[in-house]
C-alpha cells in the first residue's frame, strides 16, 4: 500500500511539471520539462528501494519486483489523468 501511495503522489508531482499549451490549429500540446524527467528517474528509484525494503521485510521473495506493474499503473494514471484535467482547462 505504501509503494501504491508513493506512485500516486510521484504521478501528481510530475503532473505539475508538464508544460501545456495551445498549438497553431487550437490543438492542445503537452512536454515534459527537465523537472519531470528528474522526478520520474527518483520515483523509478524509489520503487526499487521499496521493492528492496519489501522483500527484505517480508522474506516473501520477489514481492517488491511483483509490484512493479500496478506501480506504474497508478503513478502513469495518475500523472495522465491531471495532465488531461490541465489541459481540458484551457
Amino acid at each position: 500500500m505504501a509503494s501504491l501511495a508513493v506512485a500516486a503522489s510521484s504521478g501528481a508531482a510530475r503532473a505539475r511539471t508538464v508544460r501545456i499549451w495551445r498549438g497553431p490549429r487550437s490543438e492542445v500540446l503537452r512536454k515534459g520539462t527537465a523537472a519531470t524527467h528528474g522526478l520520474w528517474f527518483a520515483s523509478v528509484a524509489l520503487h526499487i528501494l521499496l521493492a528492496l525494503w519489501m522483500d527484505h521485510t517480508a522474506g516473501a521473495g520477489l514481492l517488491g519486483a511483483a509490484s512493479l506493474y500496478a506501480y506504474l499503473a497508478i503513478g502513469l494514471g495518475t500523472q495522465n489523468l491531471l495532465v488531461r484535467r490541465r489541459a481540458a482547462a484551457l
